[in-house]
């Protein structure tokens, strides 16, 4: 429409221009509004081609590169925002604190000593006589000063005699060997810790042992 109106009025002016109604100023201003009219006519079509054509390949090719790198990108960003935080593979307790914030840590080195809570058991040692009355799985009961008792398991038996360790007391003297015995203790309310002097009785004709409970490293 616009171009229609401009060719009209250029031809009114060129018709009126040899008989001096129309200045030259006029017939210039006409022509120069009627090119305007055609290229913005032509640069229409073209847009509207584009349009319907469509992107070339090469353009669509070069914008999937774009987003790759951008996936990239924020892949690094996500794995390097991860290796932020410490995760811990197991539940439990957190004993030693290694480093503090804002601290250089090496690859592989400590940040955090962590008890675990879902696997308790206590170190005894029984004497070489009694040896023979135990074996790995039997059901035992763990005695505290406090009167609590929890269930638990024979786990392991050294096959390594040693010396009784002075901080436990047995029936014996002090330079009788023993074997250590690991027990696993049943403790739901995590109501054992580390270091609780604690009595492991493994049957009734063996009086309680003493020991000291620990959680797995």
């Amino acid at each position: 429409m616009a171009v229609r109106n401009a060719e009209i009025a250029l031809r009114r002016a060129k018709e009126l221009a040899p008989k001096g109604a129309v200045s030259q100023e006029m017939l210039d201003n006409a022509q120069a509004a009627y090119d305007q009219a055609v290229a913005n006519y032509q640069a229409a079509v073209a847009a509207q081609r584009l349009v319907e054509v469509g992107p070339r390949q090469e353009e669509i090719d070069r914008a999937r590169g774009l987003v790759r790198q951008a996936e990239a990108v924020l892949k690094d960003a996500q794995r390097r925002l991860g290796d932020t935080k410490l995760l811990s593979p197991v539940s439990g307790v957190v004993q030693v604190r290694v480093h503090e914030v804002g601290d250089f840590v090496n690859t592989g080195e400590p940040v955090f000593s962590i008890a675990r809570q879902e696997e308790v058991w206590v170190r005894t040692y029984v004497a070489e006589e009694d040896l023979d009355r135990i074996r790995p799985g039997m059901p035992v009961v763990v005695l505290t000063d406090g009167g609590n008792q929890f269930p638990g398991q024979v786990g392991f038996i050294s096959s390594v005699a040693e010396f009784t360790p002075k901080t436990v007391e047995t029936r014996e003297v002090r330079t009788n060997l023993v074997y250590r015995v690991r027990v696993l203790v049943n403790d739901p309310e995590c109501k054992l810790r580390q270091g609780m002097p604690v009595r492991v009785r493994i049957s009734a004709e063996n009086p309680p042992a003493g020991g000291q409970p620990g959680t797995q490293p």
